[in-house]
């Protein structure tokens, strides 16, 4: 493993930089990222559309990343993303965070040499696992607000056993009787998770899960494309 790259270098942490990329953009902005901000390992998600430009794309950053190990030996992974929809970016980021987060003090991504469409919903992904993300322009780099801890920190060992229940079931239940059944909890324990109490976010204020009202008052619960994916490789 290469020692840290970039003039942020500090030994004592290890980094992983996510930079993504788009066929039309250059790769002037990803060896930026690699000045700026530290790195042990770098990951470069590129988007396949369009199909015709894929092996194409996809050759050039397997010969640009046997270049930067060969010169800085660092380690380079290239992935990637079957869609740049919000569903194909996500599922994709939270793969590479499963795998690899537990082995870096702290994961940054590089949204430079993206396309529009890939940078936004990269960005939204960032928001949505807590990693820093930034940009590169003329005038320097420019980090992203997003939040400081990402939806894995928010969620709480009993939501995610409420949302793995919800996931064995199909994704949906009929009622929260039948999650009472499913996970043991009690109902008033699995009403204050999804929909949240003064002190606590809930599943459904988190984008994790729909609620309905159906009749005798039974309340269905299902979720949506974000919980889905809150349970990929879970």
């Amino acid at each position: 493993m290469a020692d840290l790259v970039g003039e942020e270098a500090n030994l004592k942490e290890r980094v992983l930089q996510i930079a993504i990329f788009s066929g039309d953009q250059s790769l002037e902005g990803i060896k930026a990222g690699l000045k700026a901000f530290p790195v042990n390992k770098l990951i470069i998600l590129f988007e396949t559309e369009p199909k015709g430009k894929y092996d194409v794309v996809s050759q050039t950053l397997s010969v640009f990343a046997r270049q930067l190990n060969e010169a800085i030996d660092l380690e380079v992974e290239v992935v990637p993303v079957l869609s740049n929809g919000i569903d194909g970016v996500l599922s994709a980021v939270k793969a590479i965070y499963d795998k690899n987060s537990k082995n870096f003090t702290e994961t940054v991504m590089n949204l430079t040499s993206g396309g529009k469409i890939l940078a936004c919903t990269s960005l939204s992904s960032a928001f949505f696992f807590g990693i820093r993300a930034f940009y590169i322009d003329q005038s320097g780099s420019h980090v992203m607000p997003i939040l400081k801890l990402g939806y894995n920190h928010v969620l709480s060992d009993t939501k995610m056993l409420i949302l793995k229940a919800i996931g064995r079931a199909g994704g949906t239940v009929k009622s929260l009787e039948s999650l009472t059944e499913s996970t043991g909890l009690e109902k008033s324990l699995i009403s204050r998770h999804i929909n949240g109490a003064e002190d606590s976010r809930g599943l459904t204020e988190l984008g994790l899960v729909e609620v309905s009202k159906e009749e005798r008052g039974r309340v269905k619960a299902r979720l949506t494309t974000l919980g889905q994916i809150m349970l990929l490789d879970v």
